[in-house]
Parts: structure tokens; sequence; C-alpha cells
């Protein structure tokens, strides 16, 4: 039962990581945004700084 729950973790997750793939990399980046007067930020504040960071690094 253990090698089945092993072989399955692995079929799952390592596996694919094995697979030839363009080269193109996924990058998760984590900016919080906190408004220093204490109130809610404001969402087009943080959607605006989020497009500027695209553009300015040019991710697409």
């Amino acid at each position: 039962m253990k090698n089945e729950i092993r072989q399955a973790i692995y079929d799952k997750y390592i596996a694919p990581t094995k697979e030839e793939r363009p080269d193109y990399i996924g990058v998760e980046i984590e900016m919080p945004v906190v408004n220093l007067s204490g109130q809610p930020v404001d969402e087009a504040v943080s959607i605006e700084v989020a497009e500027r960071f695209i553009r300015q690094f040019n991710f697409i």
C-alpha cells in the first residue's frame, strides 16, 4: 500500500517535471500593498502597481 501511494505521488507531481518543455518559466511574485494611513487599499491602486511592474520589467 505504501509503495502504491509513493508511486501515485511520483506519477502526479514528479514525473511531469521530467518532461521536456519550452524555455518558459512561471514566476509568482507577491507584492503586498499597504495603505499607510490605515485605510483599506484602493483596488485600482493595487492594479496600477501591478500593471506598472509588468510594463517596467517586460513581463507577459
